[in-house]
């Protein structure tokens, strides 16, 4: 990713990540600062490990904590390390050690780099496990090696003959848990006294709704938290428990949402949509609610509802598409719609706007300002959609026309220079309208020459302008989706 800021990464987890502001924007100030620091290294071999960064989330499960800190490596093209706290011991324990991280770190580095390694990303999830209990014999917990590595220092671990070693003051480490009965403290406190917490003072009286932005380190202690590690970590910050807008939201316009999955998955191999109603997104939304696992229940309760499909879809060939739906008494139903894949294949399923215009400027717009050339990319356009199948020789003609009319209209208005195909959508969004398109152009440049000409020739092709202007639009998201699957990136 170019022109890393705290708001550019913003920018991109909150299309994944529904309804966590606070969040996000506090991880991507981290992230931006660890990214200064990962550069300078890499630029200079100085270290710069201050100000060292340790983070805290507390949050309900399900809520977008690891999934956030996943986007972000992938953003700064940094290993995200995500280890299960809960399952880690104390060194000389039966199980996974503190220090066999940094053999994580080592081995996700591309080539053992050891910029990228000691850089990496560490997410402890379910850190709040490892404070559970403060009774008894906890000497096989790891709360005194974490201590050392969240700290910074040189850490060893030794395992089947091979030895590693690492510096962690470098490493960006976020702990994440839900901490649940930490609200049952906070609410003891604030019905008792006033105190002042990470994020907003006492109110007047009990707020509805999560009480997490309240907590303080007092409260934190009493949960089980040592003040030692309490002193290691730079941040303390909170997810929000999501509302039905935001589950709402999950499902039709992040790429996290189950159904664009299975809709990407299956379109770009078999031709075959997965959709869902509106009514089945407000169901669905509201048993999320319901439940205490937030919106890792949509996922399964897609899944849950796909299996009779999935099970034939692959042999069927007259299945074009599956759909989630709503059916007596609210409950959620998938069904097929049998139109033929080898005859018809229907529009290219973006749940979004967002996603459109996420699929369209992730492809390159690369042409030279020729005639043969714009010609050339246009017929490669049309060549890599399924959308020619239902269409006439005439409105395929007429849509390579008004690709390369659009193509053409950017080369000259851009000079070809850090463009994406989203830049040749928009071009033919100005194309629905006639009079503006015929106002416009006056054919001075041999590109604007170029689009008029292909443009006049569009027109003797086609009974319907707007509905061209949809077909070639579809090419256009038709072949961005095949560039992605073909350069690796199926997943945006």
């Amino acid at each position: 990713m170019d022109n890393i800021t705290p708001e550019t990464l913003y920018q991109e987890l909150s299309k994944n990540v529904i309804g966590q502001e606070g969040y996000l924007k506090s991880l991507c100030n981290a992230a931006w600062l660890h990214h200064l620091r990962y550069q300078h290294y890499k630029q200079t071999g100085e270290v710069i490990d201050k100000p060292k960064q340790n983070i805290l989330c507390i949050g309900p499960s399900g809520t977008g904590k690891t999934l956030a800190v996943e986007q972000l490596g992938k953003l700064l093209n940094l290993p995200v390390i995500i280890e299960n706290a809960s399952m880690l011991r104390g060194e000389g324990w039966k199980g996974r050690s503190v220090s066999s991280i940094i053999t994580r770190c080592i081995d996700s580095a591309p080539d053992k780099n050891e910029a990228e390694a000691t850089h990496s990303i560490v997410c402890l999830d379910e850190i709040d496990k490892i404070f559970k209990s403060r009774l008894g014999d906890n000497s096989f917990l790891p709360v005194d090696n974490l201590l050392t590595f969240m700290a910074g220092s040189v850490v060893t671990h030794t395992d089947n003959n091979r030895t590693c070693k690492m510096d962690t003051s470098s490493l960006l480490i976020i702990c994440l848990g839900a901490f649940n009965g930490l609200e049952g403290i906070i609410r003891e406190r604030l019905a008792g006294k006033a105190s002042i917490g990470f994020s907003a003072d006492k109110p007047a009286e009990l707020p509805q709704g999560s009480l997490l932005p309240y907590a303080t380190e007092e409260d934190l202690y009493k949960y089980g938290i040592s003040n030692e590690f309490l002193g290691r970590i730079s941040l303390i910050t909170h997810t929000n428990p999501l509302s039905l807008d935001n589950y709402s939201n999950i499902l039709t316009q992040s790429t996290a949402s189950p159904v664009y999955q299975y809709d990407d998955l299956l379109y770009k191999t078999l031709g075959v949509h997965i959709n869902i109603t509106d009514d089945a997104v407000t169901c669905m939304a509201q048993q999320a609610i319901d439940s205490n696992e937030g919106a890792r229940l949509l996922a399964r309760i897609a899944t849950d509802l796909l299996q009779t499909q999935l099970y034939t879809v692959a042999s069927d060939t007259s299945v074009d598409s599956i759909e989630i739906g709503c059916g007596e008494n609210n409950c959620l139903v998938a069904y097929q719609t049998h139109l033929g894949r080898e005859d018809l294949y229907g529009v290219f399923c973006i749940v979004s706007p967002e996603l459109e215009r996420k699929t369209l400027s992730s492809v390159p717009l690369s042409c030279i300002r020729g005639r043969n050339e714009i010609i050339e990319l246009a017929n490669s356009i049309k060549d890599a959609s399924h959308r020619k199948m239902i269409l006439s020789e005439e409105e395929i003609i007429a849509d390579v026309y008004i690709i390369a009319a659009a193509i053409a209209r950017q080369l000259l208005e851009n000079n070809g220079k850090g463009m994406t195909m989203e830049h040749v959508g928009q071009m033919l969004d100005t194309f629905y309208d006639m009079d503006i398109r015929h106002q416009k152009y006056s054919c001075v440049h041999p590109l604007e020459h170029i689009c008029v000409e292909y443009l006049t020739e569009a027109e003797k092709r086609v009974a319907d302008w707007h509905e061209a202007i949809e077909d070639a639009r579809q090419m256009l998201l038709d072949y961005c989706s095949a560039w992605l699957f073909n350069h690796g990136q199926a997943e945006l």
